[in-house]
C-alpha cells in the first residue's frame, strides 16, 4: 500500500466527509484510499444483485471483486475489515442484510467476500490518517442531562441579552467578546493563552494567522482573544441566526466551496484595508491532536505567516453545537500564538507550507495526517 499519497476526507461511494457520522472508516488495498464499512459492503451486494439477475444458478462463486469509486483498480482487500466464521465451512465471512456471504468455493453458501482479515497490517500514516478523520459520539451521562436544565435557560438569556446588545450598539465587536463571556461562563470553559503579545507586533505589518480547525467551538474561543478578520464557509456561518448575528459583529469573509469563487482574490482585496485575516487553511475538521495537509490560499497572497495553536484537553471533535451548551461539563483549552514565518526568496511554495504545518505540529506535539481537504465541495 502506498503511504505517500494523500488520504482523501469524504468516502467516494456516498459522497459524505468521514468527521460527519461515526460510521466505521476502512482502507481499500491495494490503493490505500479510505472508505465507510458500510459503503464497501452495500457496493459488493449491489454488484451481486446487477450481476446476476434473471440467472437461476444457486451457486455464485465467480463474481467480480469492487472496484475503488477512486481510481477504478479492483479492491483485493479490506483492511480493518470485520471477519466472523462461516456456519458451513468454518471460513471468514461477513454479514450483511441479515445474509451469510462465505470466502471459499467449497462452500454452499451464495458469494465469496473480500471482507476478510489478514497478515497485512495498516501501516502507521494510514492509521494516523484515519484517527484523525474518524469521529466519536458523544453520549451524556444522566449527570450531564441533569446540568442542561439551568444551562438552557442560562443560554438563552445570554442570546436574548446579545440580540439586544447588537441592536443598542449597531453590532459592535465588543457586544460579540460579551456575549462570548457568558458563554464561557455558562458552559464550562476555560481558556490559556502562550504569547498574546506577539500580536501587538501585527498592528502596523499586514499579517495571515493559520490556525488548526477542531471543531465549531473553535468559533467560540478563538475571537475572544483574538480580533482578525476570518475567512470561512458560508454553509457553516449562515446556518443558524446567532451564526449571522456574530457575522455581523466580526469581520468575516464567507466563500462558497465548490464553487468558481476566486477565494485568493477575496482575500487580497481583504488586506488591502485589514492588518491580519485569520483562516483555517485545512478547510475541514480533524481530530484535537493531529494537522492535516493545508492549502494553499492563505500562502500566497504575499504577507507573512503567524501559526496559532489551539489545543485541548478533552476531544471536543465529537461535540455538536447543542452537546457543548446543554451537557458538556468543561472544556479547557490553549491558544499557542507563535512566531510570525516569512517565505524566503525563491522558496517553492508547497516547501513554505509544508514548514509552517510541520512547526505547528512540533510546537504541540501533534500528528501530521496527510489528509487531503480538496475533495469537500460543501
Amino acid at each position: 500500500m502506498d503511504t505517500n499519497t494523500n488520504t482523501n476526507s469524504t468516502c467516494y461511494f456516498c459522497k459524505k466527509r468521514f468527521n460527519h457520522n461515526s460510521n466505521k472508516i476502512v482502507a481499500c488495498y491495494p490503493c490505500g484510499h479510505l472508505v465507510h464499512e458500510i459503503c464497501i459492503k452495500h457496493s459488493m451486494l449491489q454488484n451481486i444483485l446487477t450481476n446476476r439477475v434473471g440467472e437461476e444458478k444457486s451457486l455464485i462463486h465467480d463474481v467480480d471483486k469492487p472496484l475503488c469509486h477512486k481510481c477504478n483498480n479492483g479492491i483485493h482487500q479490506i483492511i480493518n475489515g470485520k471477519a466472523e466464521l462461516c456456519d458451513d465451512c468454518d471460513e471468514n465471512i461477513i454479514r450483511n442484510c441479515c445474509n451469510k456471504y462465505c470466502t471459499t468455493e467449497k462452500c454452499n453458501t451464495m458469494i465469496a467476500s473480500i471482507m476478510k482479515e489478514d497478515n497485512l497490517n495498516l501501516p502507521d500514516q494510514k492509521k494516523i490518517d484515519i484517527m484523525s478523520l474518524k469521529k466519536t459520539t458523544y453520549k451524556p451521562s444522566i449527570c450531564d442531562r441533569f446540568r442542561a436544565t439551568y444551562r438552557a435557560p442560562s443560554f438563552l438569556a445570554a442570546w436574548a441579552f446579545f440580540w439586544f446588545d447588537c441592536k443598542s450598539t449597531n453590532y459592535s465587536y465588543n457586544s460579540f467578546k460579551r456575549f462570548l463571556r457568558a458563554y464561557h461562563f455558562i458552559t464550562g470553559i476555560k481558556i490559556a493563552t502562550v504569547g498574546l503579545e506577539k500580536l501587538k507586533d501585527d498592528e502596523n505589518n499586514k499579517t495571515i494567522y493559520v490556525g488548526n480547525h477542531v471543531a465549531t467551538l473553535d468559533a467560540f474561543i478563538l475571537p475572544y482573544k483574538i480580533k482578525s478578520g476570518v475567512l470561512g464557509s458560508k454553509k457553516a456561518i449562515e446556518v443558524n441566526s446567532l451564526s449571522r448575528m456574530m457575522k455581523k459583529c466580526a469581520d468575516i469573509i464567507s466563500v462558497d466551496r465548490g464553487k468558481s469563487t476566486n477565494t485568493v482574490q477575496q482575500m487580497k482585496d481583504f488586506m488591502e484595508t485589514r492588518d491580519t485575516l485569520f483562516c483555517f487553511p485545512s478547510g475541514m475538521f480533524t481530530s484535537y491532536d493531529s494537522i492535516p495537509l493545508f492549502r494553499s490560499g492563505a500562502f500566497v497572497i504575499g504577507h507573512r505567516i503567524r501559526p496559532i495553536i489551539i489545543e485541548y484537553e478533552q476531544d471536543v471533535s465529537s461535540l455538536n453545537e447543542m452537546d457543548m451548551i446543554l451537557y458538556y461539563p468543561r472544556v479547557n483549552a490553549t491558544i499557542h500564538i507563535l512566531d510570525p514565518i516569512v517565505q524566503e526568496q525563491g522558496q517553492p511554495i508547497e516547501e513554505f507550507i509544508e514548514l509552517v504545518r510541520t512547526t505547528m505540529a512540533n510546537h504541540c506535539k501533534f500528528k501530521l495526517a496527510n489528509i487531503d481537504s480538496h475533495d469537500i465541495t460543501d
